[in-house]
């Protein structure tokens, strides 16, 4: 007697445009191998969340810091920018310093030069 064995495996990399929602129906539906944990793409779209679950596993981070833009938390919003730091919330960072948003989707990536290296910042060019 001769079985013929299929298996379906699904493997998804979230990026702009991707129908997780959908890949997410379709595993419920077909019960494919999976590779990745399809739920945790959600969490990992969210820079802080992928800080805190890093944290949490004792993955060592680099330093940083989260500036809240809520108008409605004004005193989360505290961005001091000087000629060689960028103080965000009281805590201080030399420059060169990276902001980046908290969604991985958006690729607003900005580099601030500490005057040394001719001051200002520059927004990072994707295409």
């Amino acid at each position: 007697m001769v079985y013929l064995l299929i298996t379906f495996f699904l493997f998804v990399c979230h990026f702009t445009g991707f129908p997780l929602d959908k890949a997410v129906e379709y595993a419920k539906l077909r019960n494919p191998l999976l590779l990745n944990d399809l739920n945790m793409q959600y969490f990992i779209q969210d820079r802080r969340e992928v800080y805190r679950i890093l944290k949490e596993e004792g993955i060592d981070l680099p330093r940083y810091g989260v500036l809240n833009r809520d108008p409605d938390n004004p005193e989360e919003c505290n961005l001091v920018e000087g000629e060689d730091h960028v103080e965000v919330n009281g805590e201080v960072f030399p420059k060169p310093f990276v902001e980046k948003p908290v969604c991985a989707e958006d690729h607003n990536v900005y580099i601030y030069y500490p005057s040394s290296a001719g001051g200002g910042s520059q927004r990072l060019f994707r295409k």
